[in-house]
């Protein structure tokens, strides 16, 4: 992989659609108008099958329009072309005093207001039945990702789309009354208190989460605040330990639509509010804090993030069991989140686990073209300019996520998972989607386990997963494991398309002799790089990627950038080898420094090397997409010391040497062709 804008599409409706993102005013307009047609469609189709769905009821409706307000959102920052962090989806480094700041600040609010309803007698203690108050307190957790889901679409995409027009404090009030009017719409006339007074609560909660989020140039303080105060609503609201105990000189504070204050009062306190906040927010840069993005502490807490959770059941268990269950504790609950997707995918792709492997038994093949070389050494950024060719077929990230159920049952999963997923690579910022090309590894892990990815997911098992690099250090049965799932996997692509799969996985480039003679014909791009800028690349990618998968911490001393040096030699020392053995029949190699410099030539020059078809419809959607990420540049990497670069040079031993030489004949003959 190498730091490379991903592939976008090239249709002119879609360049529309990200030209009109682009602007704040029809970013909104887009986004409303893509709410309502999905909120039309929902409606529609339930209006068919018959299932009694209301979009206009409070209580399906209020729940769906939620969350197609924040799909709505997360779509159209994706279409933006802006960075996350604009829109305040950033998490600094701060964000564990900002979390215990604003969940103490909510939760206090409201436990304070309960205490003074209970010391004016509008409400009472009552004995505690213990099994209704643990459910209560697991339902009340339901306002975490309740307040998360509002921090992103008020204070995060509305105020934030509506900053550049309005500045940071109108904006936070837009945000504030979109909330409000969200509420009076799906307010329910059979709850108790006052709606309106609800919605003036609500509004004002998303004014000062908006307000935090320009200051704190992150969503972490104002989705923690939102946190505090929903968690313990509910819980006071739906826990039996408190009742009313009639009238009193005050009215009980105890849920949001009962309030002490009347709304006037609450306005005018939100107003003095945002006139308080106004200088620090107007101060604020979200743009030059976008550098941050997500702070690399944060990544070992998130739990949406392992490629491996649509893997099967089976298969996790079994690793698991390999693992003696020693999960970290910070990764407890990645995990469970984990473990419960795998286990609904598990079953409802179990039909086509089963059937697809007998349908395409007998499905042919056509020679694949594969790209090797080591992580980071620009395998991505290659795979992406050949993928626009439309001889070829490349799997998409969601097929590599989910190989056994991608062809029939993955619409069902798909959209939820889609929400979480990210849309820029932690390690470099590229852009990243479902729908675009990815690497079959991901594939064969989730299919089989026989794949060196397990040991990002469990790292104290390394020792396990790196020999599967290397096909001579396969047992018979584990190299005949991971045949059947590669190839079962490539008949599946090829069930959707007879073009020839377009493959890419970096831990390929040791298996170029298996991967071979499971292929008769196939094609091989193998790029190279600077070792150490592939080295410094790599030490990035453990300290951010590698964050997102894991369930245990490395062990002390045999960390990925510990083992990568011989990684890299191993790999690439038998790639050379199986190459040269077949006298470099179907094989050519570029370097990365000459594909970023002429993309276009050196792209020509391994069509020619390999005999395939070039054509203007290809050149055309190239130049397109070469023009489209011109102004990308690869984030700046501390280079070696002359220790580490000493010590990567004798791991590499005769391969360095070797690449030393081929420069140096490429260097004083800049006119020949870069493909061997």
């Amino acid at each position: 992989m190498t730091a490379a804008v991903t592939r976008t599409k090239t249709t002119s409706d879609n360049a529309l659609i990200s030209d009109m993102c682009a602007a704040p005013v029809l970013r909104l307009l887009c986004w409303a108008a893509f709410v309502l047609f999905l909120a039309g469609a929902l409606q529609l189709i339930s209006w068919i099958a018959g299932l009694g769905l209301d979009m206009t009821s409070p209580r399906s409706g209020r729940s769906i329009a939620g969350m197609l307000l924040l799909a709505g959102s997360l779509a159209v920052m994706r279409r933006s072309g802006r960075e996350p962090a604009d829109f305040g989806l950033a998490i600094g480094a701060d964000w564990r005093r900002h979390i215990k700041i604003g969940v103490g600040v909510g939760a206090g609010a409201l436990i304070l207001q309960t205490s003074l309803a209970v010391a004016v007698g509008g409400a009472s203690l009552r004995t505690p039945d213990h099994f209704r108050w643990f459910a209560s307190v697991f339902e009340s957790l339901a306002g975490f990702p309740l307040a998360v889901a509002a921090a992103v679409v008020y204070a995060g995409f509305i105020a934030g789309s509506a900053r550049e027009r309005v500045g940071p404090n109108l904006s936070a009030i837009f945000a504030g009354a979109v909330c409000a009017a969200f509420h009076l719409i799906y307010a329910d006339p059979s709850a108790r208190g006052d709606p309106h007074q609800a919605a003036v609560t609500l509004g004002v909660l998303a004014v000062v989460a908006a307000q935090l989020r320009f200051i704190s140039g992150d969503i972490v303080l104002g989705a923690s605040l939102l946190a505090g105060v929903f968690t313990a609503e509910r819980f006071i609201r739906k826990a039996p330990v408190l009742h009313e105990a009639g009238d009193a000189a005050l009215a009980p504070l105890l849920t949001i639509d009962r309030m002490l204050l009347p709304a006037p009062a609450l306005i005018a306190a939100a107003v003095v509010g945002v006139i308080a906040l106004a200088p620090l927010a107007a101060r604020s840069a979200p743009r030059e804090r976008s550098a941050a993005r997500i702070n690399p502490s944060f990544l070992r807490a998130y739990p949406f993030a392992t490629m491996g959770a649509l893997a099967p059941l089976d298969i996790w268990l079994r690793e698991l069991a390999r693992a003696r269950f020693k999960i970290g504790g910070a990764y407890i609950l990645r995990l469970v989140v984990t473990l419960a997707l795998s286990a609904i995918n598990t079953i409802i792709s179990l039909p086509e686990r089963i059937i697809v492997p007998i349908i395409a038994r007998r499905r042919s093949v056509p020679p694949p073209i594969f790209i090797l070389g080591a992580h980071r050494s620009g395998t991505t950024h290659l795979h992406n300019m050949l993928a626009l060719d439309r001889a070829f077929a490349a799997p998409t990230a969601w097929q590599v996520l989910n190989p056994h159920g991608f062809l029939l049952s993955g619409w069902l999963l798909r959209p939820i998972f889609s929400l979480f997923a990210p849309w820029r690579r932690p390690m470099d910022a590229v852009a990243f989607g479902l729908s675009e090309p990815a690497e079959e590894e991901f594939a064969v892990a989730n299919m089989s386990g026989v794949s060196p990815d397990w040991s990002f997911r469990l790292p104290r098992m390394h020792a396990r997963y790196d020999r599967f690099c290397f096909p001579d250090l396969m047992t018979d049965r584990e190299r005949e494991t991971f045949v059947r799932a590669h190839g079962r996997f490539i008949r599946a692509l090829c069930l959707l398309s007879r073009r020839a799969p377009l493959l890419k996985s970096p831990h390929n480039t040791g298996r170029h002799a298996l991967l071979s003679s499971m292929y008769p014909g196939a094609r091989f791009v193998h790029i190279r790089r600077d070792p150490a800028k592939v080295y410094c690349s790599n030490i990035n990618i453990e300290k951010t990627a590698h964050a997102l998968f894991q369930l245990q911490d490395q062990t002390p001393g045999a960390a990925y950038s510990d083992r990568f040096p011989a990684l890299y030699h191993g790999m690439e020392s038998r790639f050379y080898a199986d190459a040269d053995a077949r006298q470099w029949r179907g094989v050519c190699e570029v370097r990365y420094e000459d594909l970023a410099a002429n993309p276009l030539r050196v792209v020509r020059s391994i069509y020619d090397a390999l005999g395939l078809p070039w054509t203007d419809e290809y050149e055309a959607r190239l130049r397109d997409y070469l023009a489209r990420i011109e102004g990308y540049k690869p984030a700046d990497r501390r280079p070696l010391d002359r220790d580490a670069h000493d010590r990567l040079d004798a791991a590499l031993g005769e391969i360095a040497q070797r690449w030393r030489d081929a420069d140096a004949a490429l260097d004083s003959a800049p006119a020949q062709p870069v493909a061997t």
